[in-house]
C-alpha cells in the first residue's frame, strides 16, 4: 500500500471530514464533525459533560477510529471510506503525544526515568538520544531531582508532570491533552500551563480539552461542542501570548495583615482577631481536630504534623492547599477511614480518635472509635470521595442512592422519599434506573453526591466535588450546598477552585505543605510564602487580586454569605516557612513536594547484579526451598535469606510490611497440618483431634518453607524494578521467538501486572471505604454480613479492571508501543565478574543444602 499521507497538505496537523462515532450503535458521541487544525496552532475544545470532547480528542490523537468520515493526521489518511488503515495510524501516532486526565493510568513503570523513556524506546531512539530526551523532558517539568523516584508514590500533580514528560520525550509534532489540570492545585496548574506555553513556542500543535476559562485564554481558536456536534468554532477574542500574561491580574493596593479580617478558632471556643482581640462568641464544634499527626505506612515524613482544625456547627469551610499537602488524608481521618498517629479528633460530638496516656514504652497511638461510635458517626457524617467511580457499586442509580438510608434502618417509603429528594436536588431523576457504570464521569460524580446526601448527614465532607464538571453541573452542586448550608449542615469542602471557595465558604483553611514544620509558638505570619502563596493569589470574580480578604459578591451564588470570608490564621502562620526544595526551570521557580518520595530501588549490592542472573538465581533458590526437610537445611536457607537482606539493604520494617499478609496466610494454613499429620508420638488427644510430634514438625516445616520463599522474593523485588524484570524475562525467553511466541509482549504483561495490581487493590479498598462511610456492614456487621458486603465489591472492581485495561491500552498506543516491534532499551544488561561470583555463590548454596540433608 502506498503512503496515503504523501499527497496531504502538511500545513494541517489534523483534518476531519464528516466524522461520526458511536459507542453503542444507538446514539452518536460524534455526529458529522468537520474540523481542520493547522500545524503549530493552539486549539481549545470546550463544552458540557457528555458533549463528546474526550471522544473527539481520542480521534484527533489517533487512539480511536470513527465509524464514518475521513480522518487525516499529520499528513496520514488514517481513516476513510475503506475503513481504518493500521500502517497510517502507526505512522501518525509516532508524532502525536497524548496526555489523559488521570495520570495513574498512563504510568507504566515504577521508576520515573524508565516511564519517561518508555516512548523513546518504542520509537527506537539511540541511547544518546534517550539520555537527552530524559534530561530535557524532566528538566522542563521540574522533576530532574526525582528521576529515580517511584511515580506511584508521588502526588497527583507530580504524576501529571511525569505523564507530560513522557509525551515530551517522544518529540511530538502535535500533543492532545484531555482535562489534564482538573485535579491540580492553582500553582501546579500554572506550572503545567507554562510548560505548554513553552512547548507551543517551539512549534508544537496543541489540542487542549478544558473547562477552565483561564486556560481557554491561551488558545488561538476555541471549539465548543454540545451533543456530539461542533456548535462554535471561533478565533479566540482575548488570547494572551503566555500563561504569565493571562495570569497577571491588575495591581491593587496591598493591605497589611493587621488590617485584614482574619480569624481562627481555638479550643477556648472564642473567635480571635489577628490582633488578639477576643470576640465573645461561643460555639460548639462540629469538627474538632487537635494537633493531629499522620504518616503514610511507607514514609518517615509526616503528611500532617501537629495539625489543628476547628469547624463550628453550621459553618462552611473551604479546605485549600497544594497537591500532596494532606487534604484528602485529613478528610479520611475525619471520616474514621484512617487513624492518626497522634492527636485527637471529634466529629459531631463523637470521639473519632482519642488521646491515650503515655506508657512506659512512650507515646501510644490514639484510641480509635469503637463499633458503636462508628455506627453513630456513619449516621452523622457524609463523605464524598475524590473519585466518584470508586464509590458506586449498586446495579442502578436508585439502588446506589438508597444504600445509605437502607443501612440506617429506615422504612422503605422513607428510603424512596429520600432517594427522590436527593436525585431531584441534583436534577438527575432521569438517571434513576440506569447503571452507574454506564454514566459519564460528571454524571457519576452527581450520583455519588446524591448517595451521601440521601443519608441526611449533619456534617458533610466533599473532596473536589466539582472537578471535571461543566458550568451547569457545577452550579447544581453549588445550589445544593447553599441549600444544605441554610438547613444548618456543617460543610468541609476540599477544592482548588478559588471562585468556588470565595462564593460558598464562611472560612478558607489553607493547608501547609506536608514537609513544612508546625512548631508551636512560632508566629511568623508577616512573612507569608510557601503554601500561603495560595492566599495571596486568591482572586475575586472580576479578576482583582486581594491580599487575604474576600468579597462575596458572586453573581453565580444566589445568597451571599457574611461580609468577610475569613482565612484561618493558624493556616497562615504554619504555612509561613519557605519550601525546602526548588528547581529553577526556564527562570521559573517551581516548588517540588516530595514528602513520600524515595528512590524506588535503593542502591545496594543486590541491585547491581545483572537482572537476568539475579532472576535465575532467585528462582533456583526459591524452588530449592521446597526440598528442605530438616533443621540443618532450614539454617542454611535462613543464612541465605539474611545475606540477601543485607546485600539488598532492606529494612526489617519494610520486609514485614511487604510480606505480613502472605505470612499470616501461610501460618494459618500451616497450623492446620498439626491436626492432619499424625506421624510420630501422640502428645495430646481431644476426641478425634490428635496432636503428634510429626504434626508439629510438618507444620513448622510448611510455614518455614513458604516464609523463606516469600521473604526471598520480597527482598529481590525490593532490589530491582518491574522494568528490569521485564527486560530480564524477555532476554531469557528470547529463544522462544523461533517458535513464534511473542516473548516481548509476555514480558510487558508481567511488568504491567506488577505495576497495576496495587492500583486495583486500592480501588477495592476505596469501594469498601465508600460502603463503610455510608453505614455498610462491611465495617461493623456480623461475619456473614461482611462476607455479603464484600461480594458487592466484585462487580465494581471488575468494572474498574476493565476501565484500567482500556485506559492502559490507550496509553500504550499513545506511547507508540506495538506488538512484535523491535524496541530499543535504555538499560543495557551485561554479565560481569560480580554476576559470575553470584552464580558461584548459588552453586555453593545448593551444595550446602544437599550436604545438610545428610544430617
Amino acid at each position: 500500500m502506498t503512503q496515503r499521507g504523501q499527497s496531504a497538505n502538511q500545513a494541517y496537523a489534523a483534518q476531519l471530514r464528516h466524522v461520526s462515532f458511536s459507542y453503542d450503535a444507538s446514539s452518536w458521541a460524534l455526529n458529522d464533525i468537520s474540523l481542520v487544525i493547522r500545524s503549530g496552532e493552539w486549539v481549545c475544545i470546550t463544552g458540557p459533560n457528555g458533549s463528546g470532547k474526550s471522544t473527539l480528542s481520542k480521534v484527533i490523537a489517533g487512539l480511536s477510529a470513527p465509524d464514518d468520515g475521513v480522518v487525516t493526521l499529520l499528513g496520514n489518511i488514517v481513516f476513510d471510506a475503506q475503513g481504518a488503515h493500521a500502517a497510517q495510524y502507526r505512522s501518525a501516532r509516532r508524532d502525536i503525544g497524548a496526555v489523559f486526565q488521570n495520570p495513574e493510568d498512563q504510568i507504566v513503570t515504577t521508576v520515573i526515568e524508565d516511564d519517561v523513556v518508555f516512548g523513546p524506546e518504542n520509537l527506537g531512539f539511540s541511547r544518546r538520544d534517550m539520555a537527552q530526551a530524559i534530561s530535557d523532558s524532566l528538566h522542563s517539568v521540574g522533576l530532574e531531582s526525582m528521576r529515580f523516584a517511584d511515580p506511584t508514590h508521588i502526588s497527583g500533580g507530580q504524576q501529571q508532570r511525569v505523564a507530560i514528560a513522557g509525551a515530551m520525550a517522544m518529540h511530538p509534532r502535535m500533543v492532545v491533552l484531555d482535562e489534564i489540570t482538573a485535579m491540580l492545585d492553582p500553582e501546579a496548574r500554572e506550572d503545567v500551563m507554562r510548560i505548554l506555553s513553552a512547548w507551543h513556542a517551539q512549534g508544537v500543535t496543541i489540542v487542549h480539552v478544558t473547562h477552565l476559562a483561564q486556560e481557554v485564554q491561551l488558545a488561538q481558536r476555541v471549539i465548543r461542542m454540545d451533543h456530539g456536534r461542533i456548535i462554535a468554532n471561533d478565533v479566540a477574542r482575548h488570547r494572551t501570548d503566555s500563561f504569565e500574561k493571562s495570569n497577571n491580574a491588575p495591581p491593587v493596593e496591598e493591605q497589611s495583615l493587621e488590617e485584614t479580617t482574619l480569624w481562627y478558632a481555638s479550643e477556648s471556643e472564642h473567635i480571635t482577631d489577628l490582633n488578639g482581640t477576643a470576640r465573645n462568641t461561643t460555639r460548639e464544634w462540629a469538627i474538632a481536630i487537635d494537633c493531629v499527626t499522620y504518616r503514610y505506612p511507607h514514609s518517615q515524613q509526616a503528611v500532617l504534623d501537629n495539625y489543628p482544625l476547628f469547624v463550628a456547627q453550621g459553618q462552611t469551610v473551604a479546605l485549600m492547599g497544594r497537591n500532596g499537602s494532606g487534604k484528602t488524608t485529613l478528610a479520611r481521618l475525619i471520616s474514621a477511614l484512617d487513624s492518626p498517629d497522634e492527636g485527637s479528633i471529634t466529629v459531631a460530638g463523637i470521639p473519632v480518635s482519642s488521646r491515650r496516656n503515655a506508657s512506659l514504652f512512650g507515646t501510644r497511638k490514639p484510641k480509635p472509635a469503637n463499633s458503636r461510635q462508628r455506627k453513630a458517626l456513619r449516621r452523622s457524617v457524609g463523605y464524598v470521595m475524590q473519585h466518584p467511580e470508586r464509590q458506586l457499586f449498586a446495579e442502578t442509580v436508585a439502588q446506589d442512592v438508597a444504600y445509605g438510608p437502607r443501612n440506617q434502618g429506615l422504612a422503605e417509603d422513607e428510603i424512596a422519599k429520600r432517594v427522590d429528594e436527593a436525585l431531584s436536588l441534583l436534577h438527575i431523576q432521569d438517571l434513576a434506573q440506569r447503571s452507574p457504570f454506564d454514566l459519564s464521569g460528571g454524571q457519576q460524580r452527581l450520583v455519588a453526591i446524591a448517595g451521601v446526601i440521601a443519608c441526611h448527614p449533619q456534617v458533610l465532607i466533599l473532596d473536589e466535588p466539582t472537578a471535571n464538571l461543566d458550568a451547569h453541573a457545577k452550579q447544581r452542586i453549588i445550589n445544593m450546598l447553599t441549600h444544605l448550608h441554610k438547613q444548618g449542615v456543617t460543610i468541609l469542602m476540599i477544592t482548588h477552585d478559588v471562585e468556588e471557595a470565595h462564593s460558598l465558604a464562611d472560612r478558607i483553611e489553607i493547608m501547609p505543605d506536608s514537609k513544612d514544620s508546625y512548631a508551636d509558638g512560632d508566629d511568623d505570619s508577616n512573612g507569608i510564602n510557601g503554601t500561603a502563596d495560595i492566599v495571596d493569589n486568591l482572586t475575586d470574580a472580576t479578576g482583582n487580586t486581594t491580599q487575604n480578604q474576600f468579597s462575596t459578591d458572586s453573581p453565580s451564588h444566589e445568597t451571599p454569605r457574611a461580609a468577610n470570608v475569613s482565612v484561618s490564621r493558624h493556616a497562615l502562620q504554619y504555612a509561613s516557612r519557605p519550601s525546602v526544595e526548588h528547581i529553577d526551570v526556564n527562570n521559573q521557580s517551581m516548588s517540588l513536594q516530595s514528602p513520600k518520595v524515595n528512590a524506588s530501588v535503593r542502591s545496594s549490592l543486590l541491585s547491581s547484579f545483572d537482572p537476568r542472573i539475579l532472576l535465575v538465581v532467585t528462582i533456583i533458590a526459591m524452588f530449592s526451598a521446597f526440598t528442605i526437610s530438616n533443621a540443618a537445611q532450614l539454617m542454611v536457607a535462613g543464612t541465605l535469606v539474611v545475606a540477601a537482606a543485607c546485600a539488598g539493604r532492606i529494612r526489617v520494617g519494610e520486609l514485614v510490611r511487604a510480606t505480613h499478609g502472605f505470612l499470616v496466610l501461610f501460618i494459618f494454613t500451616g497450623l492446620l497440618n498439626i491436626f492432619f499429620v499424625r506421624t510420630g508420638s501422640i502428645l495430646v488427644q481431644w476426641g478425634p483431634l490428635i496432636l503428634t510430634t510429626g504434626g508439629i514438625a510438618a507444620s513448622v516445616l510448611y510455614i518455614c518453607r513458604f516464609a523463606l520463599v516469600i521473604i526471598l522474593g520480597a527482598i529481590v523485588m525490593n532490589a530491582t524494578t518491574p522494568i528490569a524484570v521485564t527486560d530480564a524475562c524477555e532476554s531469557l525467553m528470547s529463544p522462544l521467538r523461533n517458535f513464534g511466541i511473542h516473548t516481548q509482549d509476555i514480558a510487558l504483561v508481567m511488568s504491567l501486572s506488577v505495576r497495576f495490581l496495587p492500583t486495583l487493590s486500592s480501588e477495592a479498598r476505596a469501594i469498601a471505604d465508600a460502603q463503610a462511610s455510608r453505614g455498610g456492614s462491611i465495617e461493623s456487621g456480623s461475619p456473614l454480613q461482611r462476607i455479603r458486603a464484600l461480594g458487592a465489591i466484585v462487580v465494581p472492581v471488575f468494572a474498574g479492571t476493565l476501565r484500567h485495561a482500556d485506559n492502559l491500552s490507550l496509553a500504550l498506543d499513545a506511547r507508540s508501543y506495538e506488538s512484535g516491534i523491535q524496541r530499543a532499551h535504555w538499560r543495557v544488561m551485561s554479565v560481569r565478574r560480580r554476576d559470575m561470583a553470584l552464580i558461584a555463590c548459588a552453586a555453593l548454596y545448593i551444595v550446602a543444602l544437599c550436604a545438610a540433608a545428610l544430617f
